[in-house]
């Protein structure tokens, strides 16, 4: 693996093998993982995301959810550094935010993080310890500080590696999902 204190190199590398990955990804993931995790039996709103580019796609993690009678909430940049979590219901509109996030528009009701009881989170990479490597733009960091609910990171398994540089601001995950289950930390 990478032997860099670099957190730009590890996010070209990163990208770099999820895309290979993307292109050859068929299996979703599966519900089984997530249904086995208390967390997620227990949660009443949880937090997702629209895939862009090659990220995982999780809609049908959402639709299960919603299946179960759990609240889904998408982010939505409102700042520089800055999301919010709106809620959202299959067939309302998303609209394209900045970075071409997906988002429920602003009209969507905000909810607040200590309301948000699972975190289903995007990523570039994850290390053993629980931290992740996202875009840069500390969104999710941010976010997270101020939350209480159970942080799941979502990757292809490749995604998993053993250690991330990382910073004092750096939230740490509860687990990580993969096409090859869950990885509790």
């Amino acid at each position: 693996m990478l032997k860099t204190d670099s957190k730009a190199v590890w996010r070209q590398h990163m990208r770099q093998r999820r895309r290979l990955a993307a292109a050859q990804y068929v299996n979703p993931l599966s519900m089984k993982h997530l249904n086995d995790l208390p967390a997620w039996g227990a949660a009443r709103v949880v937090a997702s995301y629209q895939a862009i580019k090659d990220e995982l796609d999780v809609s049908h993690v959402d639709r299960g959810a919603r299946q179960a009678n759990k609240a889904v909430v998408y982010p939505a940049i409102v700042g520089p550094g800055l999301i919010e979590f709106r809620l959202w219901r299959e067939g309302e509109p998303l609209v394209e935010g900045d970075m071409g996030v997906r988002e429920p528009d602003r009209k969507a009701q905000v909810v607040p993080l200590q309301a948000i009881d699972f975190f289903l989170v995007p990523l570039l990479a994850c290390d053993q310890q629980g931290y992740r490597l996202g875009y840069g733009g500390g969104y999710y960091d941010r976010a997270l500080a101020g939350a209480a609910g159970f942080r799941c990171g979502v990757g292809f398994s490749h995604q998993l590696v053993e250690q991330l540089p990382t910073e004092p601001h750096d939230q740490a995950l509860h687990a990580f999902l993969s096409e090859q289950g869950v990885t509790a930390f």
